[in-house]
Order: C-alpha cells, then sequence, then structure tokens
C-alpha cells in the first residue's frame, strides 16, 4: 500500500466531507458529523492516517497483536510509546490503551 496521508474533515456549514475522510475512516464519519451536530459545530477536522499496521507487522491489527508488539520492542523504542500513550487526552479511550494500562499501570 502506497501511503499518501491527508486531512480527513466533516464540514456542516457547506455540507461537505472529504474524499480522504470517506477513503479511510468510512465507518467515523457519520458518527463525527453527529457529534458535531451535536456539539454545535460548524466543522472538525482531523489527520487521516493510513493504516499501516499489517503491512510493516505482517498480522492483521488487533489489541492482542499491538500488545505482543509494544512487548517486543526495545526499552528506548518502547519508551517513546509509552509516552504517547500515556500523553494521549484522557478523552482518548481505546480497547489499546485500556489494555496498555492494565499491564503497564501508572497515570492515565
Amino acid at each position: 500500500m502506497t501511503h499518501v496521508n491527508g486531512v480527513g474533515f466533516v464540514d456542516l456549514f457547506h455540507n461537505n466531507v472529504s474524499e480522504r475522510a470517506l477513503e479511510r475512516h468510512p465507518k467515523v464519519v457519520p458518527v463525527v458529523r453527529e457529534w458535531a451536530a451535536q456539539h454545535g459545530l460548524e466543522a472538525v477536522i482531523w489527520t487521516a492516517l493510513a493504516p499501516n499496521f499489517a503491512e510493516l507487522q505482517s498480522v492483521e491489527f488487533s489489541v492482542d497483536a499491538a500488545m505482543i508488539y509494544l512487548k517486543a520492542l526495545p526499552s528506548d523504542k518502547f519508551a517513546l510509546a509509552e509516552d504517547y500513550i500515556r500523553n494521549a487526552p484522557e478523552t482518548v479511550r481505546t480497547p489499546l490503551r485500556a489494555a496498555f494500562f492494565d499491564v503497564w499501570p501508572g497515570e492515565e
């Protein structure tokens, strides 16, 4: 897969959605649209990164696969991943973060 990253957006004011958002996050777009409407927002913008776990790890992404990956990282790489996970906004609640904090408790 060639990764061409871009911007995802939902623009309620102009009734427009980015093609990249529809391509990369088709199930998320309607959820984001509804969330924006509920919060009185005219638009929401995000980084529409392409998934690459399966390509890089030769296994489909799952929480278990991601945890195996994290456990196998050299300490310097793990420290970077840990900082990223621990410093994500508190409102970012994913199954992977929950599994991470189950194994490596600390400040969430």
